[in-house]
């Protein structure tokens, strides 16, 4: 089964990345999260997701509330499906969700509280943290996450001809090393030594 793993030699995507404080300050121009349409809010918890998980719609995809372990500064969950980033005889591992105490309207923790609570009475059996906002509010797919976070990207401003979905990678940990996002708010780094690679760290 080795040989199914493709090893490809990994370049940086992107040599410019987007101003991750636009972006955070369009989220906080929406106002308080119990305020929020069912829509601004999924919008909303989905790009925080992207850019504090640094993870691809593919992981964001496969979270599940039954799964998660919850409390008021952390909610983590371990990841036990096959992903793109699978290796052989390497599970993924556990993400890491971090409040952020110095603004509650763009706190993850805070926001995914509000999300899963609105969510809660459409959900019926359905346990995958992201559901459409639409009815009948069934599971989305990975490629309806890559479209939400471009709309958002869109909204705030960022060019997303130039800069697609999994662009939240680079500009979350571009972010941290300028200093216009705490390093508190960025977890779960796979591997050490391609993560700073890639995001020129």
């Amino acid at each position: 089964m080795q040989g199914v793993f493709v090893n490809r030699s990994a370049l940086p995507r992107y040599k410019q990345i987007w101003d991750v404080s636009v972006v955070i300050k369009y989220l906080k121009s929406l106002g308080e999260n119990t305020q929020l349409s069912l829509q601004d809010l999924t919008m909303k918890t989905t790009m925080l997701l992207a850019l504090v998980t640094g993870q691809r719609c593919q992981t964001i995809q496969v979270l599940n509330i039954e799964q998660m372990v919850k409390s008021d500064d952390i909610w983590s969950s371990h990841i036990n499906k096959m992903l793109k980033t699978s290796r052989p005889g390497k599970h993924f591992g556990k993400i890491e969700i971090k409040a952020f105490t110095a603004d509650k309207v763009i706190c993850p923790v805070t926001v995914l509280k509000e999300y899963v609570a609105r969510t809660l009475p459409l959900r019926k059996n359905n346990f995958q943290l992201l559901l459409s906002y639409q009815k009948p509010h069934k599971p989305v797919s990975s490629e309806n996450i890559g479209k939400w976070i471009k709309k958002t990207l869109t909204k705030a401003g960022i060019d997303i001809k130039v800069f697609g979905a999994h662009s939240t990678r680079s500009a979350s940990t571009s972010a941290v090393k300028v200093g216009n996002m705490p390093i508190s708010m960025v977890s779960h780094v796979r591997q050490k030594s391609t993560f700073a690679f890639h995001y020129n760290i």
